[in-house]
């Protein structure tokens, strides 16, 4: 019996007018493009836009049961987060870090943001929660060899850079 892998792809997608949310739809919509078999990869959508499996708020204090649940119901074996603070912002991303901390299944994240210099409050309060996201995700994703470079060195540890699926 050939094993299928079930991901929990968390973010916006379409309709919601975010950037973000299109890459995410074009990761969901790439796999078969770039030759997983059907049947070999089960995606549940989970977040805010049109047509998902599960419509979460992303900013909700909840979202650390929410997940948990999902997770549960569905059997999940990872769970991919698409990262960029605004998109989790209520109280300084607490949501988030509750949620990465609690949950038991292996998290990719993908991160939409990396600043280089930490010069304000805001950056240090957003490097606070990249340093969470480092110590409980599995792996790391990012845009641009200089992010992975930079991260990897920042935070002694593998980083993975994939660049942008273009839609022929």
């Amino acid at each position: 019996m050939k094993t299928i892998l079930k991901v929990g792809l968390v973010s916006t997608f379409p309709p919601k007018r975010c950037g973000i949310g299109i890459y995410t739809n074009e990761i969901f919509m790439a796999h078969e493009r770039v030759g997983v078999k059907s049947g070999e990869l089960e995606v549940i959508t989970i977040g805010e836009g049109g047509n998902l499996s599960y419509y979460r708020n992303l900013k909700s204090w909840y979202l650390p049961q929410d997940l948990k649940e999902i997770i549960d119901q569905e059997s999940l074996d990872v769970l991919h987060i698409q990262y960029s603070a605004a998109l989790f912002s209520r109280l300084f991303n607490w949501n988030l870090i509750r949620a990465i901390k609690q949950i038991e299944i292996p998290i990719i994240i993908t991160l939409h943001e990396v600043r280089y210099k930490s010069l304000t409050f805001r950056d240090k309060i957003l490097d606070l929660i990249e340093k969470q996201i480092m110590e409980h995700c599995r792996a790391i994703i990012v845009h641009t060899p200089k992010q992975k470079k930079f991260l990897e060195r920042k935070y002694k540890r593998s980083i993975e850079y994939i660049p942008m699926i273009l839609t022929p």
